[in-house]
C-alpha cells in the first residue's frame, strides 16, 4: 500500500495550513500521498494505521481562539496515542503544540489581555505549554494587533555545531516542567534568554514533535500581499531555515524508512543531497526569566 501523510485542514476550526504541503514536498516525493482531513476524517481508523501513515500533522491556527480541545476528542486522543505507540510520528505546531501538553497557560497579547489555564484533553507530554512569549523580537508590522509578524532567533545543534537561525513566530508556546523523556531540539534565544522552542518525545515505537515556533514558513518569490512584510524579513535567513527544516522533516522521514513504510527512493533527491542532522541538547537548560 502507498505510504501517506495526513494533514488536518478544517476551516471551521481556523486551521492554518499555508506552506505546509510545499514544505512536506521538499522531503517527501510524489510516491508519498498527502491527504488533508477535516474533523470527520480524524475519526477514521485507517488514518491512524502506522503501517501506511508515516506522519500526521496538526497545524497552527489563525487568531487566538483555539478549539483543539473540542476537535481532539477522547477517541482521537486514543487513536493518536496508539498510532504513535505502534511506530507512527505526530508533528504538533503552535496551537496544537499547546494541546499536546498536560497543562496549558495562555496569556492573550491583545485586549482585554485575558489569562487562561486549563488541562489539555489530548496530552502526549507531561508538563506545561505556556505562552505567548513576549519580547522575542520586533514585529515586522507594528500595526498588527496579533503577533503574527515576528522573526525570532532559535538555537539548535545542526551537523554537530550549535547554530543560530531565525524563524517565524506567531503566538506560540514554550514548555516547562519537562520529564526526562522529553528532549529539546531547539531553544528560543532572544537577548541571551533560552527557552525550549521545539521538543520531541518517544512513545513506544514512535515519537511526537511539538513546535512552539513555525519553521515551515519561509521566503516566497510571490507571496500573498498579506504576507509581504514577513516574507521580506525571512528572506536573509532562508538558506539556514531551509536546512533546518530539511533536517527536522528528515528525522520523520528516516524513521519511516527504517520501519520500511517507505524507501529512500521515495525521498526527494535534493533533500538527500542536502541531508543534515539535528541533535538533542544534552539536557534542558534551567528556565530563565522571560515575560509571558
Amino acid at each position: 500500500m502507498t505510504a501517506c501523510i495526513y494533514l488536518l485542514s478544517d476551516r471551521r476550526y481556523n486551521t492554518a495550513t499555508s506552506f505546509l504541503i510545499p514544505t512536506l514536498r521538499t522531503v517527501f516525493g510524489q510516491n508519498i500521498a498527502i491527504h488533508t482531513v477535516d474533523e470527520q476524517g480524524l475519526s477514521h481508523p485507517g488514518m491512524w494505521n502506522p503501517q501506511t501513515t508515516c506522519l500526521v500533522v496538526m497545524p497552527p491556527i489563525t487568531g487566538e481562539k483555539s478549539t483543539y480541545n473540542t476537535l481532539l476528542t477522547e477517541k482521537i486522543r486514543r487513536l493518536e496515542y496508539q498510532y504513535i505507540e505502534r511506530g507512527g510520528v505526530s508533528w504538533r505546531i503552535c496551537a496544537s503544540a499547546y494541546h499536546a501538553f498536560q497543562k496549558i497557560e495562555f496569556n492573550s497579547p491583545t485586549p482585554p489581555y485575558h489569562r487562561k489555564e486549563k488541562n489539555s484533553s489530548t496530552p502526549l507530554f507531561s508538563g506545561t505549554a505556556y505562552g505567548p512569549l513576549l519580547g522575542l523580537g520586533k514585529e515586522v508590522d507594528p500595526n498588527r494587533k496579533i503577533h503574527h509578524s515576528i522573526i525570532t532567533p532559535i538555537e539548535c545543534i545542526l551537523d554537530g555545531q550549535v547554530t543560530e537561525l531565525y524563524l517565524a513566530y506567531s503566538n506560540g508556546c514554550s514548555f516547562k516542567d519537562l520529564d526526562v523523556n522529553t528532549k529539546v531540539i531547539a531553544h528560543y534565544v532572544y537577548n541571551g534568554v533560552k527557552r525550549p522552542a521545539i521538543v520531541e518525545k518517544n512513545i513506544g515505537h514512535g515519537f511526537v514533535i511539538a513546535s512552539g515556533i513555525e519553521p515551515h514558513y519561509g521566503y516566497q518569490k510571490k507571496p500573498p500581499q498579506s504576507l509581504k512584510d514577513i516574507n521580506e524579513a525571512l528572506r536573509p535567513h532562508e538558506v539556514l531555515r531551509s536546512q533546518f527544516m530539511l533536517a527536522l522533516l528528515g528525522r520523520m522521514a528516516q524513521h519511516a524508512v527504517k520501519r520500511d513504510i517507505m524507501k529512500e527512493k521515495d525521498l526527494r533527491t535534493a533533500s538527500l543531497q542536502m541531508k543534515s542532522n539535528l541533535e538533542f541538547f544534552p539536557s534542558p537548560d534551567k528556565q530563565s526569566p522571560l515575560a509571558v
